[in-house]
């Protein structure tokens, strides 16, 4: 008898279905994308741009709320800039989550008043 193996989604297939949910449900949000590609000898690499590093990859907005939203693989975890930007987000008086899936993301988005209906 085979173990069955932990299936493992990428961090783009995770953004893409969440942001699919989002669009689905006319949601408010904007994708943050901090980095530039730049190619150096035959392959493309992302080299982070601003004093932004460690903004969430999605800010879903309400009324009167604001959801950050960091989205990482299966397996993803936060980077030391990701964690102090979601301290600062917290201080402000906003929900920061880290997720893996769409199902997290709509979880979340029914403890968030409603009234963008």
């Amino acid at each position: 008898m085979s173990i069955p193996r932990k299936i493992v989604v990428s961090e783009r297939a995770a953004l893409r279905a969440i942001t699919d949910y989002l669009s689905l449900h006319k949601m408010l949000y904007i994708r943050i994308n901090p980095v530039r590609p730049v190619g150096r000898q035959g392959a493309i690499t992302f080299v982070p741009i601003g004093d932004q590093k460690g903004s969430p990859d999605l800010l879903v907005i309400g009324p009167r709320w604001i959801l950050a939203l960091e989205v990482k693989s299966s397996t993803g975890k936060q980077s030391a800039t990701q964690k102090a930007w979601e301290v600062r987000c917290l201080g402000l008086g906003h929900r920061y989550l880290v997720v893996r899936d769409v199902a997290e993301v709509a979880r979340a988005l029914v403890t968030m008043p409603r009234g963008w209906e």
